[in-house]
């Protein structure tokens, strides 16, 4: 899956480092929220009209160009969510807090996706069955905001108070 290894988020956002040099810099970049989340529609509109000739770089079979292709349509608009919730989750485990990350990998990959996977199968036909990557990554997302927001995530790790008691 070349194709989808190359929109991965390491792809997307700049790495961390870059962003802890630029807050070594006299000013601030305000906008690099911006930076993270233009590249994945800039993606989705230069891939998707050529889906068919990428997939068919790695094979020549019809019935696997057909799959990937649809695939690629099913999943790339939808890619942002993934994008944003591999960046929240990442962020608290860095902060100490991996016990809810991997929850909600869990939760969203595994107990949603595949059964989402199934019913779109079953109910719409195989092409659609890519569509469950997406509720997938719509109930990660909703989770990892969630969790983020509220703040917990900073009561572990390199962010709790000395005396044990988070922030």
């Amino acid at each position: 899956m070349l194709p989808q290894k190359l929109l991965h988020p390491y792809h997307i956002v700049p790495s961390s480092e870059l962003i802890a040099a630029a807050a070594e810099l006299p000013y601030q970049p305000v906008a690099h929220m911006g930076v993270k989340f233009h590249a994945v529609p800039v993606e989705v509109q230069v891939l998707l009209p050529f889906r068919e000739p990428l997939v068919a770089f790695f094979s020549p079979t019809p019935a696997v160009i057909h799959a990937g292709a649809v695939y690629l349509q099913c999943i790339m608009p939808f890619y942002f969510m993934f994008a944003v919730m591999f960046c929240l989750n990442n962020a608290m485990r860095g902060a100490g807090d991996s016990v809810f990350p991997m929850v909600d990998v869990i939760l969203s990959l595994i107990l949603v996706r595949v059964p989402a996977v199934y019913y779109l199968a079953e109910r719409y036909g195989p092409d659609y069955m890519y569509y469950g990557c997406a509720v997938g990554w719509a109930v990660g997302l909703a989770l990892s905001l969630g969790w983020y927001f509220s703040g917990r995530w900073k009561r572990h790790g390199s962010l709790a108070d000395e005396g044990g008691e988070g922030l």
